[in-house]
């Protein structure tokens, strides 16, 4: 996900842009050092006035622009570390040249185009809490790489770290920043607050490879004596995931994948008035389900609105740029008279991306992270395809460095680890996890401590062994227990030194020697023929394929299931064939007999399921006949279940009884067969083969069965005093025929 920073201006010619710019230190740019003109300005939260005022400040104050939002400025105040919103006429230039200010007034108000900024930060990177160090020591560092956007001229950037550190550090601890190897900046970790902001600014020689390489080193002490440090602890620096790098980028957007970059953490897209058609239907899914893989809220509006993003049919595009832009149409608009289905739109004061056209989710697939590097043009003509073939063999191999695990050989002291997160759609089609050779090279030690080698599997330990020290490669096999798999699966490798007590940190650090596990390590997949009975052996039954079944009714309202279903089918890691998408009618029996996703409140005939609507209201119990889950008492909970039809498994998508389906922000499901989730995630998943734990019950519709369950404690005490009673009976009849 990426902020788009993007200010429109009345139509002009183009060479009094390229004049704004030259006097770009005018107006200011990110990066550039700002004074406050007037006392009193109000440093506030948002930019506008009902934003809660952060701070007052006086005429003379030094702040540094950040971003720029119509008539708001984002700054942050120098020497403060405190960043918010000021109005734009509270600010100017530190330093002015009145003739060329005054000049720069006069072309701003003829010039046309668009100005641009591009923010991305670690948490779009997928560093969602940031990055850690902890502990005292002086050699903490990370290395990150920020991608430098494509085709458009990037003129500077802004590096803005956001930081926290622990109250506990004295006056020498710092944090050192180098930008491609090239030391930049030392702040002092110090400060009332115990927490800070610091700018560095990126010029045009940082810029010129595809990635910027950040690294970030710390020191953290405590105190001067270092074996009080680490028998203490407390140290620690955060880096937030909010640390960001501001591009200062030019005005013109000419290729889909600058475009596609530059969208907004909020896009909106434009459908054709009325009832779609299966095939726009299919393009907006597709395109739904890719906008929200990259971090994108989606929201969804009807011509002749425009947005960001138009699916719609050509002519329906022709029309309203005809009405808009008297005879302007699309067969006059460049690439986009080239019959391609895939075009930027560059208008005198907008662009939008038209998505048109017979294609289906594999041709929108063209827009994901594989591909999307190669739509360096304006528009495609993009072809249908029969889609990835299948995989015959029964297994495959593949690299642990390509999987994401570090190779490259390890200064080691006491301990090592290295780790890879493994998705589904990283595998081949129909696959699982297997086995595992780990290629481990160590240097022999110099004392006589052993390295042992530990392997987790989803944080289980798995394997355990004590490496030989002959300085020669080992070979690690690794088993991976089906039963502890999920469907994404992280892998931890970590190599430690049996120290004792008197060799650590006071007496001195050990000395380092590397390890390393060699890039020809591997893990081995094999065909994954397992019965679906959980939800984490979906993504490998549906891998050749499955129909995908939703109600006509989404076609007059494709709001309603576009975002859940993308949503879902991400969250799932589940590829979509269009082709295999089917609409039913309400009077339509649906009984499928391939694989299949059923989303709706349909008419079934399943072999196989756990819950059902026609029995009433629905609850979970617990063993003790406790409600952990009134599902009909909360109104917006939709469920999830297995399902077999025609001995073919499913997947069943019921919808809140009102059949408002909201996006659910996260439905990653793994264990068990039966889930229940609202808009905020998953509130219970129950294994149906095991009533015991937890299982469904029907309050209007109790059988014998849940009757012998509530009251079985009465039952056992009627039995136990007739039993009673016929052996008492028993025993004088007995008795009573001994007497006689």
């Amino acid at each position: 996900m990426v902020q788009h920073i993007c200010s429109y201006r009345k139509p002009g010619v183009i060479l009094l842009s390229c004049l704004l710019v030259w006097f770009s230190q005018v107006s200011a740019d990110v990066g550039d050092s700002l004074v406050v003109s007037s006392d009193g300005s109000r440093l506030r939260s948002l930019p506008s006035t009902r934003g809660v005022v952060l701070q007052k400040l006086k005429r003379g104050d030094a702040v540094i622009e950040i971003l720029r939002k119509k008539k708001w400025i984002n700054v942050s105040i120098q020497g403060q570390g405190i960043n918010g919103w000021i109005f734009h006429k509270s600010v100017k230039p530190l330093v002015q040249d009145a003739k060329r200010l005054q000049l720069a007034k006069k072309i701003q108000k003829k010039t046309s185009g668009i100005s641009h900024g591009l923010k991305l930060s670690l948490a779009e990177l997928g560093y969602k809490n940031g990055v850690l160090f902890e502990g005292s020591a002086a050699n903490h560092a990370r290395q990150l790489y920020f991608q430098v956007p494509q085709d458009m001229p990037t003129k500077r950037g802004l590096l803005r770290i956001h930081y926290r550190f622990s109250p506990l550090l004295e006056e020498h601890s710092n944090m050192r920043i180098f930008v491609n190897d090239s030391p930049r900046k030392v702040v002092r970790l110090k400060g009332n607050s115990h927490t800070g902001w610091l700018s560095v600014k990126l010029n045009r020689a940082d810029l010129k490879k595809r990635f910027v390489q950040i690294g970030i080193k710390s020191a953290m002490l405590i105190s001067k004596d270092r074996c009080f440090d680490e028998r203490v602890g407390g140290a620690y620096l955060q880096i937030l995931p909010d640390t960001s790098i501001n591009w200062d980028l030019g005005n013109k957007i000419t290729s889909i994948r600058s475009y596609w970059q530059l969208l907004p953490a909020k896009v909106v897209v434009s459908l054709p008035k009325g009832e779609l058609n299966a095939e726009l239907f299919r393009n907006a899914l597709g395109l739904t389900k890719q906008l929200i893989r990259s971090g994108r809220e989606v929201r969804f509006t009807r011509l002749p609105k425009m947005g960001d993003i138009v699916v719609a049919p050509r002519e329906n595009v022709s029309a309203w740029l005809n009405a808009e832009y008297k005879d302007l149409t699309v067969a006059n608009l460049g690439q986009a008279g080239k019959d391609n289905n895939l075009v930027l739109i560059n208008l005198p004061d907008r662009q939008f991306l038209a998505v048109w056209g017979t294609h289906d989710q594999q041709s929108l697939s063209f827009l994901s992270d594989y591909w999307r590097s190669l739509a360096a043009s304006s528009g495609y003509k993009v072809h249908s395809g029969s889609g990835p073939g299948e995989l015959t063999e029964d297994s495959y191999v593949m690299k642990l460095k390509d999987l994401g695990m570090n190779t490259a050989a390890i200064e080691m002291a006491r301990k090592a680890s290295w780790d890879t997160t493994i998705n589904p759609s990283q595998l081949p089609p129909g696959h699982r996890l297997n086995k595992v050779r780990v290629r481990l090279i160590a240097a022999p030690s110099t004392t006589d401590k052993p390295v042992m080698f530990y392997s987790y599997l989803n944080g289980v330990l798995i394997k355990a062994v004590r490496l030989e020290d002959t300085g020669e490669t080992q070979d690690i096999i690794l088993s991976l227990p089906q039963g502890q798999m999920e469907r994404t699966n992280n892998l931890n490798f970590v190599a430690q030194r049996d120290i004792s007590a008197l060799d650590m940190g006071c007496t001195g650090e050990p000395m380092r020697f590397p390890i390393q596990i060699k890039p020809d390590s591997e893990i081995e997949t094999i065909l994954d023929d397992t019965v679906p009975e959980r939800f984490a052996n979906l993504p490998a039954y549906f891998a050749k394929g499955f129909d995908v079944y939703l109600p006509d009714s989404y076609l007059q309202q494709p709001e309603r299931s576009l975002s859940f279903l993308a949503s879902f089918m991400n969250d799932m890691d589940l590829p979509l064939r269009s082709d295999r998408l089917r609409f039913y009618q309400p009077k339509d029996k649906i009984e499928p007999g391939k694989p299949f996703i059923l989303l709706g409140r349909a008419q079934t005939a399943f072999d196989k399921q756990s819950v059902y609507l026609d029995k009433g209201r629905i609850d979970v119990i617990n063993q003790q006949g406790n409600v952990l889950l009134a599902v009909d008492a909360l109104p917006k909970v939709s469920i999830a279940q297995i399902v077999r039809s025609n001995d073919a498994y499913g997947l069943w998508l019921i919808p809140p009884e009102s059949g408002k389906l909201a996006r659910i922000s996260d439905m990653h499901l793994s264990q068990d067969d039966v889930a229940f989730a609202d808009k905020n995630g998953v509130l219970l998943t129950l294994d149906s083969s095991q009533p015991g734990l937890s299982r469904v019950a029907y309050p209007d519709n109790v059988g014998w069965f849940e009757l012998f369950g509530e009251y079985r404690f009465w039952y056992f005490a009627i039995a136990w005093l007739l039993l009673t009673s016929l052996i008492i009976y028993l025993y004088r009849l007995s008795k009573s025929h001994r007497k006689n």
